[in-house]
């Protein structure tokens, strides 16, 4: 099966309107929530930004073609953030759902 160029480009419209959304929690969680105090804060805003940063990595490839000046770089930086992210988000997670005796208590979602 072939690509259809309407498709993808509808596909490249949309991925490019989600980095909008993307950036606007970025922004807006990070002036209004002191998300620094607290584990879980920190892991939306390190998460959100590998998010973002790997939107942008993606659209300058859609932009600029697959051969633009600087993007091994961008890709090492913006994947290694998104990773960081993502391990950040599971630790913490599990981090904070911990009681003292160690064990995940179980939650509603465990019950079904």
């Amino acid at each position: 099966m072939n690509n259809s160029d309407p498709l993808l480009s509808v596909g490249d419209f949309i991925f490019a309107v989600t980095v909008f959304p993307t950036i606007v929690f970025l922004l807006v969680y990070s002036v209004t929530a002191k998300w620094w105090r607290d584990p879980i804060g920190r892991m939306f805003v390190i998460a959100q930004s590998g998010i973002f940063v790997v939107s942008i990595v993606v659209l300058l490839s859609l932009v600029l073609g697959q051969d633009y000046p600087g993007r091994d770089w961008v890709r090492i930086v913006g994947y290694s953030l998104h990773l960081v992210g993502q391990v950040l988000f599971v630790t913490t997670y599990l981090r904070e759902r911990r009681d003292p005796t160690g064990r995940l208590p179980k939650t509603r979602m465990d019950s079904k």
